[in-house]
């Protein structure tokens, strides 16, 4: 059965921190509204992890309330203030905490959602066309860094200087401009803190090989587990897959020709089609469309998760069809899907 979406996040702590600052939450809402918030606690701040945690929590209890009375878009200016709230009047050892905030509400009967950005955590949509869009904005200044006696620090007669929020949580004036974009089948969308998407050289092509996966849990989490290396904050994913097609497959998809569909899917949506179809194809013990399918996974890098593949060799024994040249061609998949 395919799931009509897919949703995964997972953080991973700065080395030598405690807790970690960033934080994420989604729910589903009425059966039909799914909600993902996900907020980078500001390090330099006392309580960052509480900040995160606190935004996020307030955020998702605000927003599952109003929308009781169903949801309007506007509604997430007056739910935003109501969470400045909460965390401006922190607890007396967490005064001054502050928060960024990327969130999102997705009607699944509708091929668009509605989304918010508050400082400089990230929201990126990548379409089934291998399309990358920073479709947020950042909430940034240059500000001018001071030595402890107040004067500038001048580096080659230039003035020093780093980024500075000018919009967050924690201030009592957080500024709300609700947006929408298209969110059509194939589409995913990815919500991340800085110290994710600054964190190693290769993000565009590591995100756009993660929106290609079949497994969304196990990428996600081994592309954060490879970044630890290059880390220097906190860091957070929260991803959300649209699995929908907008056409009706034959009643017999596993014999539907590859080249009709190829423009029509998402990656990983033709990675479980053909996944199938060589099953088929094993248990029909039909070697020349085996050998077919194979050689077009191999050319257009329509690679199965290994699990799968090592599922297909399990099967080609079960069935008790060894083939010495589908055995190759799944092992060549394979060794281009743990590169």
């Amino acid at each position: 059965m395919v799931h009509q979406f897919d949703v995964f996040g997972i953080s991973q702590k700065e080395k030598g921190k405690s807790k970690c600052g960033d934080y994420f939450l989604y729910h589903i809402l009425h059966d039909k509204f799914i909600v993902l918030a996900l907020s980078d606690g500001v390090g330099s701040r006392p309580c960052d992890w509480l900040a995160s945690k606190t935004t996020c929590e307030k955020f998702i209890e605000i927003i599952g309330e109003k929308m009781n009375n169903g949801f309007n878009a506007d509604d997430l200016v007056p739910v935003c203030t109501e969470v400045d709230q909460y965390v401006s009047h922190a607890p007396d050892h967490c005064k001054g905490m502050m928060s960024t905030l990327v969130a999102l509400i997705w009607n699944k009967e509708e091929n668009f959602l509605h989304f918010i950005n508050v400082g400089d955590s990230r929201i990126y949509k990548i379409s089934k066309n291998d399309e990358i869009a920073q479709i947020s904005s950042d909430d940034l200044k240059a500000v001018n860094i001071r030595d402890k006696n107040g004067k500038l620090i001048l580096s080659g007669g230039y003035t020093v200087t780093s980024s500075g929020l000018t919009n967050a949580f924690g201030l009592l004036n957080v500024k709300i401009t609700p947006q929408k974009c298209e969110f059509n089948y194939g589409d995913t969308i990815m919500l991340a803190s800085d110290g994710f998407y600054n964190c190693c050289p290769s993000f565009n092509q590591d995100i756009l090989n993660v929106s290609h996966s079949i497994n969304l849990n196990e990428s996600v989490s081994k592309l954060i587990h490879d970044y630890r290396n290059y880390q220097n904050d906190d860091s957070s994913v929260l991803i959300l897959r649209n699995n929908n097609i907008n056409f009706n497959l034959p009643e017999n998809k596993v014999h539907t020709d590859y080249f009709e569909l190829k423009n029509k899917l998402a990656k990983f949506q033709l990675i479980s089609m053909m996944y199938e179809k060589l099953k088929q194809c094993i248990i029909q013990k039909n070697r020349d469309s085996a050998i077919d399918t194979l050689t077009i996974m191999n050319n257009d890098l329509i690679l199965p998760s290994k699990e799968m593949l090592d599922d297909l060799i399990s099967l080609m024994k079960k069935e008790n069809f060894i083939d010495g040249k589908i055995f190759n061609g799944i092992v060549n998949l394979m060794r281009k899907t743990v590169k």
